[in-house]
């Protein structure tokens, strides 16, 4: 499907998307600048290098702070900051050599809400090779990580920093780089997840959180510090909780040096109020351990090459995304009896895995809140999606645990927060030491949901129950982690 142009509107006749602006709750930014001076009570002067029309900052204008904003626009509101308008990437770039060599800009505090706007790609790539000079090791993927990452390099040691970003960077991999350079410089006080109706009054559908960064000294620099705490927070309902929250002080700390994930198999995702049993989890054996998952074909156009039945030379049942079906699924499409001399004369279809695309296995979701998985009966092939072959007696219970309410949570509130999941995250789901009475009991609950699914009757919620139950047994989670795990999975589209 192609994209169209989307125009966001504020009250002033501006286009939020091409600006990238969106108005912060009065709530939010009292509550970061409170915790940075709470934290550092003595500093003087602030910078917000995307001011906009100044919601960041009123709250240190009245404690009497020295302000100044940047902005690419001038919005006309400079009641509580002296306004520069200046590309704060090009303000960066002009003072890395003073950065370099005092060690930081000589502001005490940075407080922002970087550009979200999800059209970047002109401004990247018009700028592309001074970006990429400038962010050699975090990349130039999208603004907020590049704002990110200046902002912490332009820190002083002892400087706070609060920021309001798309959480996204949590768990993406290609965020990776981002996530280490954050964490090597800086103490991160608070981690907190914002609700996603935040911005739904600027007609802005993004998934935020809420950091607070100290920005350490050179010699404490990418050391562990076992006294070091972070302030977490799963993401709340609405954003009227999220007040009270942010009011209560609700939120749960946790060491810092078991803040993220640090096994060589992930990318040091970071982990934001997920409880210490099933932190543990992913100590033990992944799936990729035991099982063999595949992705097999891109045709680069579904619309030209899949059939929504089959028909003349559209024969071949294919399995992209079985998104809420679990344990049944009818195939997504039909692809053509010539498949593989269309990879041949095709630059864009795609084969993968091409001796393995016939035999029988699982498919998983690849889009969507919802995770689950399907059979895939032999002779069907399979897409980009996730899968899972040569299975043998292990099949029927894997697919019931890749159904479970745990791997929901492994997956949407662990390793991946947005809404697509490749192969290389669902490999890196942990696999529990099952039992053998486990196995032939989850076997047996996978036959019959799917054998009722697939005669049409709807999901019976009683075995997806039946099917926790021994998955919470056997992953030996205490009453409360069960709890947080069934309240996250019941509600995923506030939760994720």
């Amino acid at each position: 499907m192609g994209r169209q142009q989307k125009l966001v509107m504020d009250a002033d006749g501006l286009d939020k998307r091409s600006l990238g602006y969106y108005s912060t709750p009065a709530f939010v930014a009292e509550y970061l600048t409170g915790r940075m001076l709470e934290e550092k009570p003595d500093g003087h002067r602030v910078l917000d290098p995307c001011v906009g029309r100044e919601e960041m900052v009123i709250s240190f204008a009245q404690a009497g702070k020295d302000v100044l904003g940047l902005d690419i626009f001038d919005y006309g509101h400079h009641g509580a900051a002296a306004f520069v308008q200046q590309d704060f990437l090009q303000y960066y770039a002009k003072r890395r050599d003073q950065i370099k060599e005092h060690g930081g800009l000589e502001f005490d505090y940075y407080i922002a809400n970087p550009p979200y706007n999800c059209h970047e790609s002109g401004y990247i790539r018009d700028n592309k090779r001074s970006l990429q000079a400038l962010f050699p090791d975090i990349g130039t993927l999208n603004m907020y990580s590049m704002f990110l990452a200046a902002l912490v390099h332009c820190a002083k040691p002892g400087a706070m920093l609060g920021i309001i970003t798309s959480d996204s960077f949590l768990t993406s991999r290609m965020h990776s780089p981002l996530r280490q350079f954050v964490q090597e410089r800086c103490h991160i006080h608070d981690l907190l997840l914002c609700p996603t109706d935040l911005f739904h009054g600027q007609q802005a559908d993004v998934r935020t959180c809420l950091m607070v960064l100290e920005k350490l000294t050179p010699r404490e620099q990418g050391l562990v510090n076992g006294r070091r705490m972070t302030r977490t927070m799963g993401r709340p309902l609405n954003s009227e909780s999220f007040a009270r929250a942010l009011r209560d002080r609700t939120q749960r700390e946790v060491p810092e040096r078991v803040f993220s994930l640090t096994d060589v198999r992930d990318h040091g995702e970071w982990l934001v109020d997920c409880p210490a049993s099933i932190r543990h989890l992913f100590q033990g054996q992944r799936l990729a351990d035991e099982f063999r998952c595949l992705t097999g074909i891109s045709t680069g156009s579904d619309r030209k090459y899949l059939r929504a039945k089959p028909e003349a030379q559209w024969t071949l049942p294919f399995y992209k995304n079985p998104g809420k079906r679990r344990f049944y699924a009818a195939p997504d499409g039909y692809l053509p009896e010539n498949f593989l001399e269309l990879a041949r004369t095709v630059p864009n279809f795609l084969v993968r895995n091409q001796r393995y695309l016939f035999r029988e296995g699982i498919a998983c979701s690849s889009m969507g809140v919802a995770f689950g998985a399907c059979y895939r009966p032999q002779g069907a092939l399979f897409g980009v999606n996730a899968n899972f072959v040569d299975l043998g007696d292990d099949l029927w219970w894997l697919l019931a645990y890749l159904n479970s309410s745990l791997v929901t949570y492994l997956v949407r509130g662990v390793l991946l927060r947005s809404n697509m999941i490749t192969s290389g995250y669902v490999s890196r789901i942990p696999l529990l030491p099952l039992s053998a009475d486990a196995k032939r009991t989850l076997a047996a609950l996978a036959h019959v949901e799917y054998e009722r699914c697939r005669q049409g009757a709807a999901a019976d919620a009683g075995i997806v129950a039946a099917v926790n139950a021994v998955v919470y047994r056997e992953a030996g989670l205490p009453p409360e982690d069960i709890q947080h795990v069934q309240e996250f999975c019941g509600d995923l589209l506030r939760r994720t």
